[in-house]
């Protein structure tokens, strides 16, 4: 006999399991999505429709009740890029834009600052403020910076806002990217919303290509990377200082293909469905500097950091000031600073991320310095050849990942100091035999993240030439291995968390 109740409890929201694109039930989810979708892709009304119920029902398997709050930005923006539009005088028009930047600033703030500000209230009156109960809706950090993208560049009037709230509300709930991105720009979504989805055998295997690779990073690697890394920084004076060590190359790694892996299986489930998301990542940990790093990781929140906040500051800036070169090196620097401190904010309310942000603000600024003044010497690239610029730069990532992994700041201070004065490598041999596995894993990530574009890109041609029934294998073994290096529960994605 069918038990209708545990069926609904299994489709309805459960607050300590939300869907992930690893999860079995998205799996089967998507399965039923995909069959039905293929009756409505090239009907652009019935489609938008479908793809919109889709989104709201997977967001609020992620979030419950608090797909209200998508809903009513959904709403409340699509008319407010109207009114700014419309505004007949230009003080209209700019009181609109600040008041649409305040309301969605405001509710952001209030689910992921509040408790923020009042411990720091409380730490400076030396009074006790009670936190407020306060559940942070997944995702809601990378709605609102499509909805703010959305109006600055209808104020700035390089979009017309759209007049088909169905559209809009396609655009801003997409379910592949609503809860961890990538950051999809209006422009490179809208424009294909409006027109016909065409979907060939080209595009199916690159987005299963995508999907299956996605899946090996987040379900194999990361996840099994993250068992030890949690271990660690749970208690990190309590293991040596070669443990920590490992746990910071461990993090580096977990976070990078985690993070890669989620946006893999986005642009995969993209692909199938016909529309293009520009990639997210380009070998990062490749990077020769830290300025290149950012032109790598995590691309769409770097190019929105750099489209809307730094540019806008050191232009404003300029125009203050007289345009010398001392002039333009200022306006780096303060744009820079400005830009890295918002950024380390975003992806937390913690001083340890807004430590993190403004250390690698700093290492941008001093990067700049570099190539404008020792750099230019020809003679200085014989001293910093370019594996030794790209050792500098990894560290640097990897060192301050230490802060953005561990629980406090004070416990990261703990794990670095414990790496500096407590390390002997009489533990090396002991560790590869005791943790062989996850020596194996972080190895095999670490090879795969830093072959050459072109061994990529021969998987990948591989992939797609291989038969059905290679790629069915494929998939089994993959699945096989999952299941095996599985922990209890399905692992959330970390970026879930921003």
């Amino acid at each position: 006999m069918i038990n209708w109740q545990n069926i609904l409890k299994l489709f309805s929201y459960d607050r300590n399991n939300p869907i992930l694109f690893n999860s079995g039930l998205f799996l089967l989810l998507f399965t039923i999505f995909l069959l039905i979708y293929t009756f409505t892709f090239n009907r652009k009304t019935l489609r938008t429709i479908y793809v919109i119920c889709f989104s709201l029902y997977f967001y609020y398997k992620t979030s419950g009740e608090y797909a209200i709050i998508l809903i009513l930005s959904i709403l409340i923006n699509f008319f407010l890029a109207l009114a700014i539009t419309g505004a007949g005088k230009k003080y209209q028009k700019n009181l609109l834009f600040i008041f649409s930047i305040l309301v969605n600033v405001s509710v952001l703030g209030y689910f992921k600052y509040a408790n923020f500000i009042l411990e720091n209230i409380g730490y400076i009156t030396k009074g006790e403020i009670g936190k407020l109960e306060i559940f942070l809706p997944i995702g809601i950090s990378f709605y609102t910076f499509q909805t703010l993208s959305y109006l600055i560049d209808v104020k700035r009037d390089t979009i017309k806002p759209t007049k088909n709230i169905l559209d809009y509300s396609f655009y801003i709930s997409f379910f592949p990217t609503i809860v961890a991105g990538p950051i999809v720009r209006t422009k490179d979504l809208l424009s294909q919303i409006a027109e016909n989805v065409s979907v060939n055998k080209e595009e199916i295997s690159s987005g299963l290509y995508l999907i299956t690779r996605g899946l090996i990073k987040k379900a194999i690697f990361a996840t099994y990377i993250s068992q030890y890394c949690d271990l660690i920084y749970g208690m990190p004076g309590n293991y040596s200082g070669f443990e920590n060590l490992i746990a910071m190359y461990g993090y580096t790694m977990q976070i990078y293909l985690d993070f890669s892996g989620y946006s893999d299986m986005a642009i995969g489930i993209a692909k199938i469905m016909g529309f293009k998301i520009k990639d997210n990542f380009n070998s990062p940990y490749s990077a020769l500097n830290i300025i290149d790093f950012w032109k790598r990781w995590h691309i769409s929140l770097s190019t929105w950091l750099r489209d809307y906040l730094f540019l806008p500051i050191s232009y404003s800036y300029l125009r203050r000031t007289k345009n010398t070169k001392i002039s333009l090196v200022n306006s780096y620097i303060l744009a820079s600073l400005i830009t890295m401190f918002i950024a380390g904010l975003w992806h937390g309310a913690s001083w340890k991320f807004i430590f993190w942000g403004t250390a690698h603000g700093a290492g941008l600024i001093i990067n700049k310095l570099y190539q404008l003044t020792i750099g230019k010497k020809r003679r200085m690239k014989k001293y910093f050849p370019n594996w030794l610029s790209w050792f500098i730069t990894f560290h640097f990532v990897a060192f301050l990942w230490i802060f953005f992994r561990a629980g406090t700041f004070d416990e990261a201070l703990v794990s670095i100091t414990t790496i500096f004065g407590q390390f002997d490598p009489a533990y090396i041999l002991p560790f590869i035999q005791a943790r062989t596995i996850f020596s194996i894993l972080l190895v095999t990530g670490m090879i795969f993240t830093f072959i050459p574009f072109q061994y990529k890109e021969n998987i990948k041609l591989f992939f797609f030439r291989a038969p059905l029934i290679v790629k069915a294998v494929v998939f089994i073994l993959i699945i096989q291995l999952i299941i095996q290096f599985q922990s209890e529960s399905v692992q959330p994605f970390i970026y879930f968390q921003f």
